[in-house]
Formats: structure tokens, C-alpha cells, sequence
């Protein structure tokens, strides 16, 4: 598809930050951050992926396209790109084409220079037509289920205004195209982020998941990636934990970068 993808605009600042969701997310997950970033100075743009939000749906979607409708849709060079999950995997791949500043990884899965890439899960035929077939039904399932009452259970450190964004965001999700940019997302080695000018902040959801965490956290470092991880959240970071992860990004944010 050749069309631009919509965004939310908060801010009028000379500063740009671009603003990447989670699948079944939109441009609400930044209902909170957006206007804390304007706050900061910047004009922050919470760009809706393919499929999901304002966005026009696009089952054929993969990486690429999405990377080539970003570049059509907000301006290069911004000062920062935040992309949480799969929005961040979307835009470590994007570093060329909009050529950042400085990017934040959100509990998201990333490469780093010189690190021997990860086994991609490629499917071909009959087995990636039934894999398909059963991740349509789950999410499906998932869109259901993502309500306020549903989230007030689940979730109940989130504000009542983090759920009703998801609920809002589940809506308007198109289900074949996020299904494309999960099979995608398998079948691809990260794109390696920046050192010295990237920040890998990590979910804290407790067991072997803060454990997996930490340890891929210890990995990045490794390789001059600086890390953080937000005590006690969960895969949507700033939900229930705003404050301590916006002090957290606004102290890095001022800093020099090396």
C-alpha cells in the first residue's frame, strides 16, 4: 500500500518524537506519554502501524512496507523514536530511513552490532497456512476479550484510562494484518539498534519472564547497548508505572549521548 498512516499530534516543539505502539495498540497507548513528551518540548507523533488505529488495514503488511509508510508519514531525523514491542522491532529497522537521533526500546526484541543473529522460525505451504490460520482464531479471540471489565481484572494496576485506550485500540485492530506482522516478526533475525545513542528499557513482570529480562538485558550492555529495566511493570511498560517511566526517559533524554 502506498498511503501515509495517521498519528496523533501533541506538542508544537522544534524537537520531533515519533511514537511506535504494540500490536493491538494505536496511537492511545501514548495517551500519557504523548503529552508528557510536549511537556518536554517536543512535538510527539504516535503513529499508528498498518492495520491498527486510523490506519488503513494492509494483510499483505510486512517490516518493510511498514518501514516505507513511516518514512512517507512523519518527518526524518526526529529527535527520538519510541517503539514499544513490536513497534520497536519496526523501528530498529527503520533507523536508516528516518535516521533518528537517539531511539528507546520498549520491552521490545532487538539486535545489537556483532551479535550473531537469532534462529528465524520461517514457515512456507500447508504449515504456514494452518499457523496462520490458528493465530487469525487466537486474535481474534484476543480482540474479544480486550474490554474495560476484562483489563479492570487482568490489569488491575492500569488506570482505568490505559484500559479503555486498549479497548479503544482492540476495536479498531485488523486482525489479518497483525497476524502478517506476527509471522513476520518470526521469521527475521532483530535489526540491531544503535549503541550510545539506544535505550532497552525491560518489563519487570516477576518469575522466569523478569528473569528472561534481565538476562537479555545483560546481553545488550555487552555490546555498549545501555539498558533499564521498570521495577514491577508489565509487557506495556508505562501502564500502572508512568512516573517511573518517564523519569526514567527524561532523565536519559538530557543526557549527552556518547
Amino acid at each position: 500500500m502506498g498511503g501515509e498512516l495517521h498519528y496523533r499530534e501533541w506538542g508544537a516543539g522544534g524537537r520531533v518524537a515519533v511514537l511506535l505502539h504494540g500490536l493491538m495498540g494505536s496511537w492511545r497507548q501514548y495517551h500519557r506519554v504523548g503529552p508528557a513528551l510536549a511537556d518536554l518540548g517536543y512535538r510527539a507523533l504516535a503513529v499508528d502501524l498498518p492495520g491498527h488505529g486510523g490506519s488503513d488495514p494492509d494483510p499483505e503488511a510486512t517490516f518493510e512496507t511498514c518501514v516505507e509508510a513511516l518514512a512517507r508519514s512523519v518527518p526524518a531525523r526526529p529527535a527520538v523514536l519510541i517503539g514499544q514491542s513490536i513497534g520497536g522491532a519496526i523501528g530498529a529497522l527503520s533507523l536508516d530511513a528516518l535516521q533518528p537521533e537517539r531511539a528507546i526500546y520498549v520491552d521490545a526484541t532487538v539486535g545489537a552490532p556483532g551479535e550473531d543473529p537469532v534462529p528465524a522460525d520461517r514457515l512456507a505451504g500447508e504449515d504456514l497456512a494452518k499457523e496462520r490460520a490458528r493465530l487469525i482464531d487466537g486474535w481474534s479471540q484476543n480482540k474479544v476479550n480486550r474490554t474495560l471489565d476484562g483489563l479492570r481484572a487482568r490489569r488491575p494496576t492500569w488506570t482505568d484510562a490505559d484500559r479503555l485506550a486498549e479497548e479503544a485500540s482492540a476495536r479498531d485492530f485488523d486482525v489479518p494484518t497483525g497476524v502478517s506482522l506476527v509471522l513476520e516478526f518470526r521469521s527475521r533475525p532483530p535489526a540491531p539498534v544503535v549503541p550510545g545513542r539506544s535505550l532497552a528499557v525491560f518489563a519487570d513482570p516477576g518469575g522466569s519472564e523478569s528473569e528472561r529480562r534481565r538476562t537479555r538485558a545483560a546481553e545488550l550492555r555487552g555490546f555498549g547497548v545501555e539498558t533499564m529495566i521498570i521495577p514491577d511493570s508489565d509487557h506495556s511498560v508505562w501502564y500502572g508505572r508512568f512516573e517511573p517511566f518517564m523519569d526514567a526517559v527524561g532523565t536519559w533524554l538530557t543526557r549527552p549521548m556518547s
